[in-house]
């Protein structure tokens, strides 16, 4: 009688380990990447924002294993990816894309089935291969000087019939919210997710490589509605979403916002979504500002002397106001020069260094610049004499030439005789890696 109890109970254990085995097998594996600090705090907070799905998924009771890859970048251990159902990406885009060195390796997990959901900033490929993997993958990419980037209010109150949009109510968030995305040829397999008419002021600015070009402002102009997220069923079985929100921390605090994207990361990894969607909780302000990235030492203790200190590197005489994210970053060695690094204050209001200065009559005098633009961005450099327009010239990789620097020359002649207030802006241009690099400022007179 003792041997048959032991027998039974060795059968019970081994068919409960089992049964837990399978339960373990059955849940379909979430790889969450996250990319490097790219923007200051709560903006682009990649791996904080992957947390918050993650968090909310493991909560969820559903069938599903979410696992957040404990470091910035693509997996150092490429077997993280092997078993994964869908793949998160939350990152630095176009040159600066994680996937960008890896495109074969994905591109074998992506032909095995595995879903995809691209966040933000992870949307923007580079023309070429890149956004041609993009289309392949996920229908659709943010393309430059097709797309554009403003912040706007988007108004969500119409939804398709389809599984991600499971438990949606219309919802308002401001955001910086791509439109004007590439798609796949006649969208075939494609089904737009979230879409409003963006206000006419988003394309306020210039034409510029993320600002605005004829063909948005016609779309726009012509009353059509623009998809900011989409689903893609690939022909092969695969699924893809993009979703080009999330510039915001704080608007994970959406309900809509955050069940659009948990939904539509179940559908990728092939999860039947609750008719209700993924269940989660609404982060209250303290939870949504755990796990930030750490700011910026330099950012965050830099006093207004030492600013004045590193500008005068670059700027003798000069003052400044106005200081941006980042402060006043002194780099010894920038496209093979020493450089200062400024930014705007904000997308409004421009950094400015400024100095009062009294024209010598009898000569001709005047501002010579040496600027250069961060590798993924540009900028607006404009020079006034008081309120009087002198320059106004976008830094960028179109205006520079390839040695990487732009020579400005601004004549004060006009000025001969008088005390003028100099400055020197350095302005958002279409609020996308606005750093300005200063390598000379000076004033010549002869």
């Amino acid at each position: 009688m003792r041997r048959i109890v032991l027998f039974l109970m060795t059968v019970l254990v081994c068919q409960f380990t089992l049964a837990c085995q399978s339960s373990a097998a059955e849940k379909a594996k979430i790889v969450f990447l996250s990319g490097t600090p790219s923007h200051g705090r709560m903006s682009h907070e990649h791996r904080a924002g992957n947390m918050i799905l993650a968090e909310a998924l493991e909560r969820s009771g559903l069938a599903v294993d979410p696992y957040v890859v404990p470091h910035y970048g693509y997996p150092k251990d490429k077997k993280v990816l092997a078993d994964a159902a869908t793949v998160v990406i939350f990152c630095t885009g176009h040159r600066g894309h994680m996937l960008r060195p890896h495109l074969d390796e994905f591109d074998a997990l992506m032909k095995q089935g595995t879903g995809v959901v691209m966040i933000h900033w992870a949307t923007e490929a580079e023309k070429g291969k890149p956004g041609q993997k993009f289309l392949e993958w996920m229908g659709g990419f943010c393309d430059l000087d097709w797309s554009v980037n403003p912040h706007w209010t988007g108004h969500f109150k119409d939804f398709p019939d389809h599984p991600i949009c499971n438990g949606v109510k219309p919802f308002n968030v401001n955001d910086e919210w791509y439109y004007h995305m590439r798609f796949v040829e006649d969208q075939k397999g494609l089904t737009p997710i979230l879409f409003d008419l963006p206000p006419a002021e988003t394309l306020r600015r210039k034409d510029g490589p993320r600002s605005g070009n004829p063909t948005v402002r016609k779309a726009v102009a012509a009353g059509q509605k623009q998809t900011v997220a989409w689903s893609y069923q690939r022909p092969s079985g695969g699924r893809g979403f993009g979703f080009t929100g999330a510039h915001n921390h704080a608007s994970w605090r959406s309900d809509g916002f955050r069940k659009i994207v948990l939904n539509a990361i179940l559908w990728t990894a092939h999860v039947d979504v609750p008719a209700d969607g993924c269940p989660s909780e609404t982060p209250s302000k303290t939870a949504i500002e755990k796990n930030l990235d750490p700011t910026r030492k330099a950012a965050k203790t830099q006093s207004a002397a030492e600013k004045l200190r590193v500008l005068q590197r670059v700027a003798t005489g000069f003052r400044i106001e106005k200081v941006g994210q980042r402060g006043v970053i002194y780099h010894k060695a920038f496209r093979s020069r020493t450089a200062v690094e400024t930014h705007p204050l904000d997308r409004e209001t421009p950094f400015v260094i400024h100095r009062e200065i009294e024209v010598p009559r009898g000569k001709e005098t005047s501002l010579q610049l040496r600027v250069s633009h961060h590798p993924e961005g540009d900028w607006q450099l404009r020079v006034l004499a008081g309120r009087q327009v002198l320059a106004d010239q976008l830094v960028s990789a179109k205006t520079v030439p390839q040695n990487q620097w732009l020579e400005v020359q601004v004549d004060l002649t006009e000025f001969a005789g008088r005390q003028i207030k100099l400055s020197l802006e350095n302005r958002a241009n279409d609020w996308f890696c606005e750093w300005a690099y200063w390598n000379q400022i000076k004033i010549v007179s002869q």
